[in-house]
């Protein structure tokens, strides 16, 4: 399987891969037992993909 970090990490980002590949676990990730950190990432990769700093943070 491969990871939302290890597509972001590569030399050339695909960043709608990036967007696609949270949707399924977002899904099924229970909001109130996950941590909000978790939720924000896995949804701000349109936010990483603008901004460099963010992205590397």
């Amino acid at each position: 399987m491969v990871t939302i970090l290890a597509v972001e990490e590569r030399e050339a980002t695909d960043w709608v891969e990036v967007e696609l590949l949270p949707i399924e676990l977002l899904r099924e990730l229970p909001i109130d037992a996950t941590p909000e950190a978790v939720h924000r990432y896995l949804d701000d990769a349109d936010i990483r993909s603008r901004k460099s700093a963010c992205a590397a943070h």
